[in-house]
């Protein structure tokens, strides 16, 4: 492994671990292995992406992260919408990309998701972003080529009561871009049937699974050993032990941010190798924008073991058990 993505920042709120899981890659046991290094073109990408996401968590909160970077190898064996071969956003050779829920803003204040990217392409440079029916996720993207303005290609798959989306691409020209934006009205509920049929070939993955405010199923299954290798981190979704234990992780994840603002990363917590259901199971996780002890005080303020753990790369972790 040339770089261990759970000690790198992308930037004040991301880690590269936050990037490179998604749900092929811990259900099929896919390799989406990391060979390369922070001098790269890869990484000068991920940190312009990551800026603007700093941003965005400034403005609407914490956020989760699925399918950001594929290596040309899981391209290969994903990618159905284009030639995988091809340079692209998710390769991250042609800009980086990343898809995100912000929390606050899709579930805590039941908006639509449109509507948070309407204010994204208002107030914010970014190179594409698209929406997908019936799915809390926006996929955004950047260039590091890129000035301002930044070419802001914007894309909706709009749920209109059935299976197949209304496919929209909003004009390049202003004023018609935002004569489109003013007359957009949402006919049907945006969540649709209540799962994605068009986000992540039409089925509930593992991303679209809620387990507390501010978590996805995704934040949790990320082990950097698996994604490199690709073994399979599969959780079984039927046994409620591990529903029960999976929420309880979650619901301090949200004490963590409710009382902090910050946004946490999980980078050590479900293992399918280990009994993942027994008494202690230990959590780590980075909280950013927050200050490691104050988090630590939080957890065990309430009754749950806390420790403080530092990596080589002077990163700062919470290890608790529940």
């Amino acid at each position: 492994m040339s770089i261990d993505p759970t000690t790198v920042r992308v930037s004040d709120t991301l880690l590269l671990s936050d990037l490179v899981g998604c749900d092929s890659v811990y259900r099929h046991g896919y390799a989406n292995p990391v060979n390369w290094n922070r001098k790269s073109q890869y990484f000068k990408e991920a940190t312009k992406l990551g800026k603007l996401y700093d941003r965005l968590h400034d403005e609407y909160g914490p956020y989760s992260i699925s399918y950001g970077y594929i290596s040309p190898q899981l391209s290969k064996l994903i990618v159905k919408y284009q030639n995988p071969d091809m340079a692209s956003y998710h390769r991250w050779d042609n800009g980086a990309a990343a898809d995100s829920c912000f929390h606050r803003y899709v579930f805590r204040a039941e908006v639509a998701p449109i509507k948070l990217a309407h204010e994204i392409d208002e107030y914010y440079q970014y190179s594409r972003m698209i929406t997908y029916s019936e799915s809390p996720w926006i996929c955004i993207a950047t260039r590091y080529c890129e000035g301002i303005p930044s070419r802001k290609a914007f894309y909706e798959n709009r749920y209109m009561g059935e299976k197949k989306p209304k496919h929209v691409r909003y004009s390049d020209n202003k004023a018609k871009r935002l004569v489109m934006k003013t007359e957009h009205t949402l006919e049907h509920d945006w969540e649709g049937n209540g799962h994605p049929t068009y986000h992540g070939g039409g089925r509930e993955q593992y991303q679209h699974i809620r387990l507390g405010y501010n978590v996805m199923l995704t934040d949790l299954l990320y082990k950097a050993k698996y994604v490199h290798r690709g073994i399979k981190n599969k959780p079984p979704l039927d046994a409620a032990a591990f529903l029960e234990k999976a929420q309880r992780v979650a619901a301090i994840i949200d004490m963590v941010v409710h009382n902090t603002g910050a946004r946490v990363s999980v980078v050590r917590a479900y293992d399918s190798r280990k009994c993942w259901t027994e008494h202690k199971t230990p959590i780590e996780i980075v909280p950013h924008w927050a200050d490691a002890q104050e988090v630590a005080d939080i957890i065990c303020g309430n009754a749950i073991q806390a420790e403080i753990r530092e990596t080589s790369g002077g990163i700062e972790r919470v290890r608790f058990y529940v």
